[in-house]
């Protein structure tokens, strides 16, 4: 931990280590030696189940910590219960970043982790008082944590910025569920959609934000092949976007364009 910014444990977590302890009584302290500057992300990577649990801990006591990254793939029920108590309870805690290193190619696996970040997780950002910024995988595999996710997104209470980083394995009940999700949502003011991947099926989400109360910033980032619905968002007279974002439009041809830039030439709103 040599990086007070980045903690990383190898433990099995039998037991915790005196120098993990003398971390985590400073996050209790809010000792500035150990926590990042205003307005930069404390970062947890690869914590065994009882570091996780004792350091969700101490971040009950935090009065300081805004920005919050966690590594989840080694989450256990246990330790993701013990995060979600935090999230639930924080008053300070305003953005957190969720993901997983890299790609799982146990599909078992891959699932058991979705449904512990999503199912645990989810429940306790969605009743969060303070958090606004959500950075997050998208949830992949179908099942109770895409409801968790559309439960989360139709409910929450504060949540204005959502990113999404989209990959190729998208099931349909996953995109079913997110599209639920962004047309019940009342708070979003933007989306980031980033595709890690040659994403496709990103039609219905795009065409479900059409009537959306407040969203103004939509911004498509990565490996972006498919814009079909896009134009459907930007002629309704209901839509509220004012700025959009594309980038990384490396592959031709691209699915939808010529209706996007028609699109584009007839939505005045659009500012940026």
């Amino acid at each position: 931990m040599s990086d007070p910014n980045d903690s990383t444990s190898t433990d099995d977590g039998a037991s915790l280590s005196s120098t993990f302890l003398e971390f985590c009584d400073k996050v209790r302290k809010d000792d500035p030696s150990i926590l990042p500057a205003p307005g930069q992300s404390l970062r947890i990577n690869q914590l065994c189940e009882k570091e996780s649990m004792e350091l969700a801990d101490a971040l009950l006591e935090n009065t300081s910590v805004t920005y919050l990254t966690l590594k989840t793939e080694h989450y256990t029920k246990s330790s993701a219960e013990a995060m979600a108590k935090y999230l639930r309870t924080s008053k300070r805690l305003q953005s957190i970043r969720l993901y997983t290193k890299g790609m799982m190619r146990d599909g078992r696996l891959l699932q058991q982790r979705d449904e512990i970040k999503c199912s645990l997780l989810m429940p306790a950002v969605q009743e969060s008082t303070s958090l606004q910024k959500l950075n997050i995988d998208f949830p992949l595999i179908g099942g109770p944590s895409n409801l968790a996710f559309e439960n989360m997104l139709t409910h929450t209470h504060c949540l204005q910025s959502l990113t999404l980083h989209v990959g190729d394995r998208l099931e349909a009940k996953a995109v079913a569920a997110v599209r639920s999700g962004l047309k019940k949502n009342t708070t979003l003011r933007e989306l980031m959609l980033d595709f890690t991947q040659d994403a496709t099926q990103v039609s219905p989400m795009l065409t479900s934000l059409r009537d959306h109360p407040l969203l103004r910033r939509l911004c498509l980032y990565g490996h972006v092949v498919d814009l079909t619905g896009l134009d459907t968002l930007l002629l309704s007279e209901t839509s509220k976007i004012t700025e959009l974002d594309i980038r990384g439009c490396n592959v031709v041809p691209i699915v939808g364009l010529t209706r996007t830039l028609q699109a584009l030439q007839r939505r005045p709103a659009l500012t940026k």
